[in-house]
């Protein structure tokens, strides 16, 4: 049976911070070089933390800000634990991942040419490197599309195959516009959308991404294996882009 000391020491660090294989490796002492970065950023001098919290504070506002003009703020969107959302195209276009619906919706509101921003969209999308710290989710940066997609083998195309090239993004891009696409008002905008099912199993699909530091963790604390994926997708769905929709500090 579990001890109280053992689920606690590994239930706290997920519930701060959903399921991040970065935080995760390096709660269990894996050389996983990224995991340091934050270190270098810490405040040295005094009143320097309160003026990064207020800095973060503006920066999350003008962010939230931006999404308004273009959208209205009855269609304000923001990542969470276990939805995906990422603007681009100065916050005209965005894509959302519902993992726990297994949805997929890619829309903008352009005012030109709203199937030529949405073709981009929906390839950026497709073709999102499984790599967190190269997307800036609270900004309209573009994405550099380099290495796996972090959807590869979760949505496939019309011949049900899973995309991972850009020639295959293209071609899926263009039937969907050509067959899926839908309008809705948004804010007294026409936005321009499509809708992509993931696949049933895509759950299984991205949790096996953890299952070498599930087992290793498994068997250091003596915690079944089926608890902590149990715990891992309830508070962020296997979501390697998790934010905490809590304001924690530290």
């Amino acid at each position: 049976m579990l001890s109280m000391k053992q689920l606690i020491y590994f239930l706290f660090p997920l519930l701060l911070v959903g399921c991040s294989r970065e935080f995760i490796e390096k709660i269990y002492d894996v050389n996983y070089e990224p995991t340091n970065r934050f270190a270098k950023n810490l405040a040295e001098l005094p009143g320097q933390y309160v003026k990064d919290t207020k800095a973060l504070d503006a920066l999350i506002n003008s962010f939230s800000g931006n999404i308004q003009k273009r959208w209205g703020s009855n269609e304000v969107k923001v990542a969470g634990k276990s939805n995906y959302v990422k603007y681009i195209d100065n916050y005209l276009s965005r894509a959302e991942v519902n993992f726990s619906k297994g949805l997929i919706t890619i829309e903008t509101v352009s005012p030109t040419e709203p199937e030529k921003h949405l073709r981009a969209a929906i390839i950026t999308t497709l073709l999102t490197p499984d790599d967190p710290s190269s997307v800036d989710l609270f900004s309209s940066k573009a994405i550099t599309l380099e290495g796996q997609p972090f959807l590869y083998n979760q949505v496939v195309d019309q011949d049900k195959k899973p995309i991972q090239w850009s020639w295959r993004a293209n071609r899926f891009a263009d039937y969907l516009i050509a067959n899926k696409l839908k309008t809705k008002n948004v804010d007294f905008k026409k936005a321009y959308y499509v809708e992509i099912p993931m696949v049933a199993d895509h759950f299984k699909q991205r949790s096996y991404q953890y299952a070498d530091i599930v087992r290793r963790a498994s068997q250091r604390y003596g915690i079944p294996e089926d608890l902590i994926y149990a715990i891992i997708k309830t508070e962020s769905s296997f979501n390697p882009y998790a934010v905490s929709g809590l304001t924690h500090m530290g």
